[in-house]
């Protein structure tokens, strides 16, 4: 009992101590607690409601999902990312898009949207190509292979829409741009609140390694689509 009751201060001495918080800015620090009640709001809707009543509240917020769908240049066979897909509002006509061939990765940090899409991934009048793989996504990258996406989607994360990012906003950003092929692109749908607008959206991609191509607002909505590719990739027309 005795060298048992000596051992715990060696085993103790033993955890690595928690690194420190990083110092913030008092501008960060309301970010991030903006950031972390959205999140909480976000996890309460996945939890609690239908997902007949969540889609009905993204039809409100999004442009019609046919018009932008015609708007994104997926191609049969092509290897896409929704990124921040919760329910799958767009992935599985994203995946209708890249056809048999194609694939889909559908990622989302809440764990509860992730259990949703692959509840819905599993049903054929979904999914009929059967060609979505699903994965829960780290706050700060979304660890997708090295240039393997032929197109990237980004649809309301909203964060890039502050004057300053936060580092794991940064760096989500840059796993990004380190995901899409030299030759791939990224398309962004954004809703602007009323008394916000999109003037930082732009810089915050061209300084993780985008170049805007062109760009549609869809005023009804309040929403834009963007359309990026890799900075110093060949212009393309789309």
């Amino acid at each position: 009992m005795r060298s048992a009751v000596l051992a715990l201060p060696l085993i103790t001495a033993c955890v690595p101590a928690a690194p420190a918080e990083p110092q913030l800015s008092a501008e960060q620090r309301a970010l991030r607690e903006q950031g972390e009640a959205m999140y909480d709001r976000v996890a309460w809707t996945y939890q609690q409601r239908h997902t007949a009543a969540l889609a009905l509240q993204l039809t409100q917020r999004h442009s019609d999902r046919d018009e932008v769908m015609a708007r994104v240049p997926v191609e049969p066979g092509d290897r896409v990312a929704d990124i921040g897909a919760g329910v799958g509002w767009f992935t599985f006509h994203l995946a209708d898009a890249a056809g048999p061939d194609g694939r889909v990765l559908a990622l989302d940090i809440q764990p509860s949207a992730v259990a949703l899409l692959e509840t819905r991934a599993a049903d054929p009048a979904i999914n009929p190509h059967d060609n979505v793989d699903i994965r829960l996504s780290e706050i700060g990258d979304c660890g997708i292979e090295p240039a393997s996406l032929d197109l990237a989607y980004v649809a309301h994360l909203g964060f890039y829409l502050h004057p300053e990012l936060l580092d794991e906003n940064v760096t989500m950003l840059a796993s990004i741009a380190r995901a899409v092929k030299p030759d791939g692109q990224l398309i962004v749908l954004e809703y602007v609140p009323p008394g916000l607008t999109d003037e930082h959206l732009v810089p915050h991609f061209e300084a993780a390694g985008f170049a805007l191509q062109d760009s549609h607002q869809f005023h009804e909505h309040g929403t834009g689509l963007y359309r990026f590719a890799l900075a110093g990739a060949e212009p393309d027309e789309g």
